[in-house]
């Protein structure tokens, strides 16, 4: 991942509604130090840089936050951030400056709902992995997955979430760049989940002939 990239704005649609805002109390904002609210949605630290990856009003941006401390958000959550803009320069190549943004401070607003769904269910449903799956892939896979199953109201599916976690199985084959996760779950008919790599924070789902944004 070019780090660069990440500093461009991309459109694409959240999935989890925004709660009631609350405000970062500390520090003021200033011309230099700016606050407010988002989405989290991932802190990827497979950069040259660790990055909170958040989402606001549609569009998503990564923010720089260097940092040894572990970042257990879980995609969905409300936070706060407290942010300084400045100037990004790679390593080796000055004239490939670009605007960033520099985390100082952050904080839970609210819990979304994968945290809850975490929370109340124990892991006990089972994934059928392809050979050779990266460790990259696997955890982008299992993230996407409890993702889903908290935030679907697709049914038969959210009434066995809720209730037989442990009775679902989740076949997941390669397919266009990217994975189908087939759901299982007895004799029921359920979604089949895509998932594109280069797209990682949207979800569709696939009936068998056509791809559309997951509900």
């Amino acid at each position: 991942m070019k780090f660069p990239w990440l500093f461009l704005v991309v459109l694409f649609a959240c999935n989890t509604p925004a709660p009631p805002l609350k405000t970062v109390e500390t520090p003021k904002p200033t011309d230099s130090i700016k606050l407010g609210n988002f989405t989290f949605l991932d802190f990827d630290q497979n950069g040259d840089e660790y990055l909170f990856v958040v989402c606001k009003a549609g569009d998503t941006l990564g923010m720089i936050y260097n940092t040894d401390e572990a970042i257990t958000y879980q995609m969905g959550d409300r936070i706060g951030l407290v942010w300084k803009d400045s100037t990004y320069t790679p390593a080796g190549d000055p004239s490939a400056s670009v605007k960033a943004q520099y985390v100082q401070q952050h904080t839970l607003v609210k819990e979304g709902a994968l945290s809850g769904f975490l929370k109340s269910h124990p892991i006990t449903f089972s994934f059928v992995f392809p050979d050779a799956l990266t460790e990259y892939a696997h955890d982008i896979i299992f993230k996407r997955a409890c993702y889903y199953m908290a935030n679907t109201t697709s049914q038969p599916l959210r009434s066995i979430v809720d209730t037989h976690t442990d009775s679902v199985t989740i076949q997941v084959e390669e397919m266009n760049k990217g994975y189908l996760l087939k759901f299982k779950h007895l004799r029921d008919s359920l979604p089949q989940l895509y998932i594109n790599f280069e797209q990682p924070y949207q979800l569709y789902e696939y009936d068998g002939v056509s791809i559309k944004p997951a509900s």
